[in-house]
């Protein structure tokens, strides 16, 4: 076991070399610091029916516009919906609810700082489409039943 000497000079020794490690370690942009917040922006909108009002519980896609990284958010009761703390870039977004897909929104601008706001809209829901007549068919007549 090595042997500690009490002499002045080891002290102080001991002491500068605790103080110079107390101060790397408390001084600001050091190893022990948390990096800086990365800067970012948020994406906000609301889902919007064929007639203008507020679509509740709206799925949102939200994905960086080369396709990768997709997120999904819902819209509140009056349709908002809120992306928060994205990096800086370019987004495509679209939403979907009640069987309908609103158009994606394409390279949707997003800044460090700032808040962009989108407004999707969801299409006229499409009739459905009348089951397809075969020609001299009466739809009104049931067909024959086979004999046995």
């Amino acid at each position: 076991m090595p042997r500690i000497s009490s002499t002045p000079v080891a002290v102080l020794m001991v002491l500068l070399a605790t103080a110079v490690w107390l101060a790397a370690s408390l001084w600001p942009g050091t190893a022990g610091a948390a990096p800086p917040p990365r800067p970012s922006g948020s994406l906000t909108g609301i889902v919007l029916s064929a007639g203008g009002k507020g679509v509740a519980g709206a799925r949102v896609i939200l994905q960086v516009a080369d396709g990768s990284h997709p997120h999904t958010t819902q819209s509140d009761a009056k349709g908002h919906f809120r992306f928060p703390a994205l990096r800086q870039g370019n987004y495509d977004l679209r939403a979907q609810a009640q069987g309908q897909w609103s158009e994606w929104e394409h390279n949707v601008l997003v800044r460090s700082g700032r808040e962009t706001r989108v407004t999707l809209r969801l299409p006229l829901k499409q009739r459905q489409a009348d089951p397809p007549r075969v020609p001299g068919a009466n739809p009104a007549k049931a067909p024959p039943r086979a004999s046995p």
